[in-house]
């Protein structure tokens, strides 16, 4: 996947929600990018209802993932291109969110249930010291993939100025769906259709 030199269009929903205990998101200080307007007003295909029906935001097209590589917490680099065939769920969080801490134990059984069947799981933390990282996941037993984004530059380019912001990116590497804010992800709904993602069913 190449970056591309326009803008990045990702749907970025919900902005207005704080970072407090009760709400399902926290908001960070970060520019965020516009949803495109496509010309053509189409209905949603089978794939995209199901997705909607499992909760998420749908785009009205599906748009190039921007590539990037970042250090783990074991210390090695990930790429995004190397989930390439892959159906990848990209969080972004930090240990400070309340609503990001309360979707986590559900990411960690949805991890155990679809990692050997092509569906991959990579959250990326914004902007954190690497040793709180690790302590939080040493903490509460977490074995689910976590990239450091300590610049916080790959999370201003997926325009993910409220957390915990989920994106869902195809086989092809194309971002079709997110997520904003905190949600179960241990259920059989979404199960099915990241299952049938990875098959093309």
């Amino acid at each position: 996947m190449k970056l591309k030199t326009v803008v990045i269009l990702l749907s970025v929903m919900m902005l207005f929600m704080a970072c407090n205990a009760k709400e399902e998101t926290a908001v960070r200080e970060e520019p965020g990018v516009q949803e495109e307007e496509t010309a053509a007003e189409e209905g949603p295909d089978p794939l995209q209802v199901r997705l909607m029906e499992a909760g998420f935001q749908v785009f009205k097209q599906r748009v190039e993932a921007p590539a990037f590589t970042l250090p783990g917490v074991d210390g090695e680099s990930i790429s995004l291109d190397s989930f390439e065939g892959k159906t990848v769920l990209l969080n972004f969080w930090a240990t400070w969110c309340p609503p990001c801490r309360a979707e986590m134990p559900s990411m960690q059984r949805m991890y155990d249930e679809l990692e050997d069947e092509g569906v991959v799981l990579v959250a990326v933390n914004l902007q954190e010291p690497e040793n709180t990282v690790k302590s939080f996941l040493e903490e509460n037993g977490y074995t689910f993939p976590v990239l450091l984004d300590i610049t916080g530059g790959v999370g201003s380019l997926y325009g993910a100025r409220s957390i915990p912001q989920t994106y869902l990116i195809d086989t092809e590497g194309y971002a079709v769906a997110s997520v904003t804010g905190s949600r179960e992800w241990d259920t059989a709904q979404l199960y099915d259709v990241l299952r049938s993602m990875v098959s093309g069913n």
